[in-house]
């Protein structure tokens, strides 16, 4: 992995002459942004700094487990002068970090990040080539010679495990699982991590399973499959929109298919897309991108306003994007 000692070094300025430090999450945080936040957090403050982090939305049941996870705050205010550095964690843009406040009002903001990312920061740490922000921010602590304890190993190891799908996705290379073994051997806990994320699933998650499942539909001229859920249905099934977690990637276990994508109605007008590819010949990020959203060549997604309706015996995506 790439991170020049050009880009170390600046890190490593900007965040000795920062008194009080602020770590941010994207928007709905998922296990790379939280892992990354959290484990970086707990290395800023072993080097004495005075460390905040920050979610917008509240953590899912899954990641509350991780170490220092209680202390994350999503509370609606976000003072800007109560910092002098904002680091951005895995965000593809400024409105990902689901901040109240508009940019120029903050002060300096570091984004670290793995995506096609806007590079909205002062100082923009960026590998698209690496499985997850996680990583890089490990290898960006190994080159500062910062230690990495057993909770700050468990944290980076919980968001490469969400973002490769357990080490089966492409974005998995000779690198992430390098990082891997050497965060094992810090003591991050790989067992407990595996037991959770994937042995979690309630009867009534399974069940929604079944019926998202029931749904698929295979486009045959692009040749890719395609299922939805609707908001009441999480609602009536006791259910949320975390429990069908990893669908997009299970349907890409269909041999041959191109490309999966996963239409999940998380709330009142606002639909979620979840675009997933092994494919070398498709670029999902760009479908992303046209709907406002974006990701990995691999892996994407985006959100749009609209509705899933029935109308005609059919259901459709009502949307003034797809008019």
């Amino acid at each position: 992995m790439a991170i020049s000692e050009v880009l170390s070094n600046r890190f490593r300025y900007l965040v000795s002459k920062s008194k009080s430090i602020v770590l941010v999450s994207h928007r709905k945080p998922d296990g790379d942004t939280v892992g990354s936040m959290l484990g970086l957090a707990l290395a800023l403050t072993g080097e004495g700094k005075n460390v905040s982090t920050f979610s917008s939305d509240p953590l899912t049941a899954q990641l509350t487990i991780l170490p220092s996870a209680h202390r994350v705050k999503n509370t609606a205010d976000f003072v800007a002068g109560d910092y002098d550095l904002v680091i951005a964690l895995d965000c593809g843009d400024y409105s990902q970090m689901g901040l109240s406040v508009e940019q120029d009002r903050l002060p300096l903001i570091i984004n670290i990040d793995h995506h096609g990312t806007e590079c909205f920061g002062d100082l923009n740490i960026v590998d698209t080539k690496a499985s997850s922000t996680a990583e890089i921010v490990h290898v960006l602590l190994k080159k500062l010679h910062i230690p990495i304890s057993k909770n700050i190993a468990t944290c980076f190891l919980a968001g490469i495990m969400q973002d490769t799908d357990n080490f089966k996705n492409p974005n998995t290379t000779t690198q992430t699982l390098e990082t891997t073994s050497y965060l094992l051997s810090r003591g991050a806990n790989f067992k407990k991590l595996g037991r959770h994320f994937n042995h979690s699933k309630s009867l009534s998650s399974l069940k929604l399973w079944g019926k998202i499942l029931a749904r698929m539909r295979r486009h045959p001229q692009l040749n890719v499959v395609s299922t939805f859920i609707t908001n009441q249905e999480i609602v009536e099934s006791n259910s949320s929109s975390e429990d069908i977690e990893g669908v997009a990637n299970f349907l890409n276990s269909i041999p041959d298919v191109k490309a999966s994508c996963v239409l999940t109605e998380i709330e009142k007008d606002e639909i979620k897309g979840s675009l997933r590819t092994l494919d070398e010949s498709v670029d999902v990020s760009k479908i992303a991108s046209f709907f406002g959203g974006g990701g990995h060549k691999k892996a994407a997604g985006f959100r749009l306003k609209g509705r899933i309706v029935m109308y005609n015996n059919a259901w459709h995506v009502k949307s003034t994007k797809l008019a």
